[in-house]
């Protein structure tokens, strides 16, 4: 599927990549207004409303002192409005910070575990008995994620994000026009998009009113998989007003599938490119035990970020890193009129998530070229 007219997709791709921005700096809503400013040619007039709100890591509960040395900061989210549609709002929420290993390992990870849905958000620190296989549960890490985002306080006046919600929705004129909350992430990101989704349908949908219910969307990019078989049936519920979108060469999409997992050493076979011995055995002797007998069941409804295997990349890790990003903005650009194209790449050159990305260790070699020269690699798509 290259490209589409779905002006939402745009947008909601822009601030889930943007959403990475700051990289250890706190951005201030002045500062995050001002980079927004810099896009309104592509996302419209976007002011920020909610946050940007941040989750510094608790050192002090982290056991393993190799950990304590983690940067601090890892979650954080922002709520915009589109001023000239007045009724809709978009939450971005961001993915993994790719320094924090301290967030990979207790949010990205800790899938061993799972949380009943009905239980989420569960707030203790160590994860519940396990529940019935028959019961939709998500596992224990994006339960973590979940409830961190959940907990964020918007530093202006101090509300979490559905207090806000709340807020906007009683202030609101009946004669306004009603609110549409377009909820949108990247990686980590897009799973908590999917998640929160369904968690906010769920809490609004016992109102009498129809009016007083704000219309929520979910824009998912590169997540992994939430939780088990019963949960994608329960996600079912959100019908159309959900959108996963994956790249079919994206390791990260594929976990913790364990039908997936199993074929992710031969994803780049067609190239030469091997999966290392050492994430081989993590993945068969860890990784895939692990996640046996949880059901995990990815969201079966997608639509594909269109890609290839890139030769020139013949580290498997390497195009691992590539195919989880490039695709993505690439795909945000094909979305965008193509005027003032070049101003866009340079503005996409300074996104914290692509400077990551370039000084990464597997992509060493390529560190000094700019976004054009990732982009060639996916002509035809």
């Amino acid at each position: 599927m290259c490209g589409t007219a779905d002006s939402k997709r745009k947008i909601t791709l822009g601030l889930a990549l943007l959403a990475y921005d700051g990289d250890e700096q706190q951005l201030s809503r002045e500062k995050m207004n001002q980079c927004l400013k810099q896009y309104q040619d592509w996302l419209g007039k976007l002011t920020t409303v909610w946050g940007p709100a941040y989750h510094l890591t608790n050192k002090s509960a982290i056991m393993i002192p190799a950990l304590k040395k983690a940067p601090q900061l890892d979650s954080m989210a922002f709520m915009v409005q589109d001023q000239e549609h007045p009724g809709d709002y978009y939450l971005a929420i961001r993915g993994t910070n790719p320094e924090n290993l301290a967030e990979w390992i207790f949010q990205d990870f800790w899938v061993g575990n799972t949380v009943a849905w009905d239980k989420v958000p569960y707030e203790e620190t160590t994860p519940p008995p396990e529940s019935s296989p028959d019961i939709p549960a998500i596992s224990f890490g994006t339960n973590i994620a979940l409830t961190i985002l959940m907990n964020l306080r918007d530093e202006l006046s101090g509300k979490k994000i559905a207090a806000f919600l709340q807020d906007l929705v009683n202030s609101r004129d009946e004669s306004a026009q009603k609110i549409s909350l377009y909820i949108t992430g990247h990686s980590l990101g897009g799973v908590l998009a999917s998640t929160f989704h369904l968690l906010l349908h769920e809490k609004w949908q016992s109102l009498e009113t129809s009016r007083s219910k704000p219309d929520f969307y979910s824009y998912a990019y590169a997540g992994p998989t939430a939780g088990n078989q019963q949960f994608a049936e329960r996600f079912k519920l959100l019908g159309e007003f959900s959108k996963r979108f994956a790249n079919n060469l994206d390791v990260a999409t594929k976990v913790w599938n364990p039908v997936d997992m199993q074929m992710l050493p031969a994803l780049y076979h067609q190239a030469g490119i091997s999966m290392p011995g050492l994430m081989a055995k993590l993945l068969n002797d860890i990784a895939i035990p692990a996640i046996q007998n949880k059901g995990y069941t990815q969201i079966e409804t997608w639509q594909e970020i269109p890609s290839q295997i890139v030769p020139s990349f013949n580290h498997y890790l390497a195009q691992m890193i590539y195919q989880h990003l490039i695709p993505y903005i690439s795909d945000f650009l094909r979305e965008c009129p193509q005027s003032n194209k070049q101003r866009l790449i340079k503005l996409i050159e300074s996104w914290e998530i692509f400077t990551s990305f370039k000084n990464s260790e597997p992509l060493s070699a390529h560190k000094n070229k700019n976004l054009q020269y990732y982009f060639d690699f996916l002509t035809g798509c």
